[in-house]
């Protein structure tokens, strides 16, 4: 029997809003797929149009690849900074939900969530329901790719790497450390004040949240 897998993919779109700027939040949840990837489209192509930024709130297993690679070059193709927030405490981002993650302009994790463990893996045997694991044409190709997407943004790359070639799994702390997060934050709010002033790699100027009222 077909396993059904709900997506849970709250697109709220809230804006954060002061009378001069706008900082829109969409939710991020389950399995990434297409009906994803056509949200966060839509979720970019507005807050591009008045906004200052996007915080994406992510809680994600992961899921398809090409879903995964469309979201990616939409957020790469943005003019506005995009932010990939895990969260809230015990949500994770993996798999593909951490590629995304690294495209981003900035990421910040929540206490009590985890980000990494993106080994590809072909599906499970239909008779013994055991991972069948993916050749190694396929885990050199998503090797480099995340390696790719840290160096993009001044992220460890070697730790990246390891998200695929080691199924590595890291808390906010220790990703950190690596540096392969910006921050770590304990809720929005939290988030908008660490991030407010901070320069990221891609964008001219400093990331301006002061007067952003939630």
């Amino acid at each position: 029997m077909k396993k059904i897998i709900l997506i849970v993919l709250l697109v709220l779109l809230m804006p954060l809003v002061s009378s001069a700027k706008t900082v829109y939040v969409m939710k991020l949840e389950g399995e990434i797929g297409v009906a994803s990837q056509q949200v966060i489209d839509k979720a970019v192509e507005k807050a591009n149009t008045d906004g200052v930024a996007l915080i994406i709130e992510m809680d994600t297993p992961g899921g398809r690849g090409d879903a995964m690679m469309e979201i990616i070059k939409t957020i790469e193709s943005s003019e506005i900074p995009i932010i990939v927030f895990v969260s809230p405490k015990g949500a994770i981002a993996a798999s593909a939900g951490t590629y995304i993650a690294m495209a981003s302009n900035l990421i910040a994790m929540a206490p009590g969530t985890s980000i990494g463990a993106c080994e590809p893996i072909l599906g499970y045997d239909p008779t013994t329901g055991q991972i069948m694991e993916a050749p190694e044409k396929t885990i050199n190709f998503y090797s480099s790719y995340m390696r790719s997407l840290a160096e993009s943004h001044d992220r460890n790359p070697d730790d990246a790497e390891k998200f695929v070639t080691e199924n590595l799994s890291l808390t906010p702390k220790s990703a950190f450390e690596r540096g392969l997060i910006e921050l770590q934050a304990d809720n929005l709010y939290d988030l908008i004040e660490k991030a407010d002033g901070m320069k990221l790699k891609g964008m001219e100027g400093k990331l301006d949240l002061k007067d952003v009222n939630i």
